[in-house]
């Protein structure tokens, strides 16, 4: 007789040509159990064939599915990747046009803070030529300018000496920015140890004297100025009361 097989799952079938077909069981441990003989009828074999093509179609729907979810997949991150580039290029140009901005806001305060600078020279240079035309204001040879609003006959003191002054400072506008007067208390310091006008200009006060210096920018703080109201290149005006020397004590005529 003529025998065909056929392997399901872990059945083989053995198909006898005159229509029996017996059942072999393929168990775990790899031994074969037989099966009995069983009769196989044209129903029987009509109902494979309509299970099979089931099968097959079932398999080819899935098989449709799986590459309609891989195709889909591949879009969303295709989708997913197009976002993030897209997102990425915005930040970038975000951030460059933050950077440009952030240049241009530098540059346009360096061009005021040049226009600045440039003006409180040019007003400064204005304001010491008019002001050394004043009656009773002197100018030293390094461009200090003092008027002796009170004369003291005390001491005078030298640039290594610690001093006792009262004093204002204002702006050549007269924008007050700094005053021990107000504070209430004279300050004492080592002359040495100021700015160049104060150490020049103090040198030249008696004890108990009272002048105004105008100092060239070049004698306070040049062109780096200082705090918030003295900018580059201020002439500043002060008025100064030298009160003592060390121990030495006031005295006026």
């Amino acid at each position: 007789m003529e025998k065909n097989y056929e392997l399901e799952g872990n059945k083989v079938k053995i198909n006898i040509s005159d229509g029996v077909r017996e059942i072999w069981t393929l168990e775990e441990d790899g031994s074969i159990t037989k099966g009995e003989f069983r009769l196989v009828t044209q129903e029987m074999k009509d109902a494979e064939k309509v299970a099979a093509e089931a099968k097959r179609k079932r398999l080819a729907q899935e098989k449709k599915a799986e590459r309609k979810r891989l195709a889909e997949a591949k879009e969303t991150e295709q989708k997913r990747l197009a976002e993030a580039k897209e997102a990425e290029r915005k930040r970038l140009a975000a951030a460059k046009a933050k950077q440009t901005s952030f240049k241009q806001q530098a540059e346009a305060r360096a061009l005021a803070q040049k226009a600045a600078d440039e003006k409180n020279k040019a007003d400064g240079v204005k304001f010491l030529t008019e002001n050394g035309k004043k009656k009773g204001v002197t100018t030293t040879k390094s461009g200090l300018q003092y008027e002796v609003l009170k004369q003291g006959v005390g001491a005078k003191p030298k640039a290594t000496d610690k001093v006792t002054v009262n004093y204002r400072g204002t702006l050549i506008d007269g924008t007050e920015f700094d005053s021990s007067y107000k504070r209430g208390q004279p300050v004492t310091f080592p002359l040495n140890g100021v700015i160049k006008g104060w150490t020049e200009g103090v040198q030249l006060m008696n004890v108990g004297s009272k002048y105004k210096f105008v100092l060239p920018s070049k004698l306070a703080y040049g062109a780096r100025g200082t705090g918030p109201k003295i900018g580059p290149n201020s002439v500043l005006v002060f008025d100064v009361e030298l009160i003592n020397i060390g121990g030495a004590k006031a005295s006026t005529k």
